[in-house]
């Protein structure tokens, strides 16, 4: 009798417990969208293609009676592209303008193109990051645009009345993904076994196989 109560709990103990990867779609394939599942009542969800991540989120999942309860508390945010800037005169008839080109960890980036839109000035950043123009003052405004594969393009506009110092900050992609923060999503578990977890959320039901 002892024996079989101790293998119930047990049994019961892993039901509230998931681990591994469970994807609704069929494994290599260019698009994706799974749970990845760890022992410590944590989660991530990825949904995407060959470029990334189009829908995200990190959290705690909680098992309850028949209900999977998804609370993406752990979830961080992405950052996009954004610059800062300092400016100061001088009295010749050109001004400079000092551009370092960084990620979103403050890291070097070489080989970034830095050019203007009318294709009139043009340069690549080093390997410290760092690129410089100049314009003559008579330009009235002008537009930059820094232009990198990875992290696609950002354009700001500079008044060649001045001169800059400028760090540009860009993102691991050019696409933003979406992230699912401070929210907690509940659905129905219809069947849950070793090799997949079968869910409803509303009138949707989603069959999630372990790989």
């Amino acid at each position: 009798m002892s024996l079989v109560v101790i293998c119930i709990c047990q049994q019961i103990h892993c039901q509230n417990i998931l681990e591994g990867i469970y994807s609704s779609l069929a494994p290599n394939q260019e698009a994706y969208n799974y749970f990845k599942f760890s022992k410590n009542g944590t989660f991530e969800y990825h949904s995407g293609a060959s470029l990334g991540d189009d829908l995200y989120g990190k959290g705690h999942y909680l098992i309850k009676n028949d209900s999977l309860i998804l609370d993406y508390d752990l979830t961080e945010l992405q950052g996009n592209t954004f610059h800062k800037y300092k400016t100061y005169n001088n009295t010749l008839h050109s001004i400079e303008v000092k551009i370092t080109v960084l990620d979103q960890k403050e890291r070097k980036l070489s080989n970034v193109s830095v050019f203007d839109p009318e294709g009139n000035y043009g340069t690549l950043t080093n390997e410290e990051g760092n690129a410089v123009l100049n314009f003559e003052k008579d330009k009235g405004y002008q537009t930059i645009t820094v232009s990198n594969v990875c992290s696609g393009n950002y354009s700001l506009n500079i008044n060649t009345q001045l001169n800059y110092e400028i760090t540009i900050y860009l993102p691991e992609a050019p696409i933003i993904p979406t992230a699912i923060k401070y929210e907690i999503i509940k659905y129905q578990i219809l069947e849950q076994d070793n090799n997949q977890l079968k869910l409803k959320d509303g009138d949707q039901t989603i069959n999630f196989l372990k790989l």
